[in-house]
């Protein structure tokens, strides 16, 4: 009988940790897409001969109107904002670190939105990458776990 009980409990733990496994991965899956898809969709809609004054505006909009969900905008600082505390309870510290170092890279393309600062556009593309490859790659350690 107690042997019974002790695989009972053994099995239990086992499901509340792959749903909590499930739960990490499902809020990555979010954020790659919440934040990671529409922060850079503006700017990677522009053609590539696109005027500063285009990827100013593309920037802006990726940054500031990120996202409409019943007609509420929210901006890229909001989506983090609404990740951020569940994501630093359910990841490791290196791999919350790794995303987030990742998104404040992005907040700072902000210093692009001054008329009087030429835009690196190659610097813009690898903060964009940055972010996805980050997400991707913490989605894949914690689907080998």
């Amino acid at each position: 009988m107690i042997d019974f009980l002790m695989f009972e409990e053994n099995e239990e733990n086992e499901e509340n940790e792959e749903n909590e496994e499930n739960e990490t991965l499902e809020l990555l899956y979010d954020l790659k897409h919440d934040l990671g898809k529409y922060v850079q969709l503006p700017f990677m809609m522009l053609p590539k001969d696109a005027q500063e004054n285009d990827i100013r505006d593309a920037l802006r909009l990726g940054l500031f109107k990120t996202r409409s969900v019943n007609g509420h905008i929210k901006s890229a600082k909001d989506i983090w904002n609404s990740f951020e505390e569940n994501l630093n309870k359910k990841l490791d510290l290196q791999s919350f670190k790794l995303i987030k170092d990742a998104v404040i890279a992005i907040f700072a393309l902000e210093k692009y939105l001054n008329n009087k600062s030429h835009i690196d556009v190659s610097a813009v593309k690898s903060c964009f990458a940055s972010l996805n490859n980050n997400i991707i790659n913490v989605i894949d350690k914690y689907k080998d776990r």
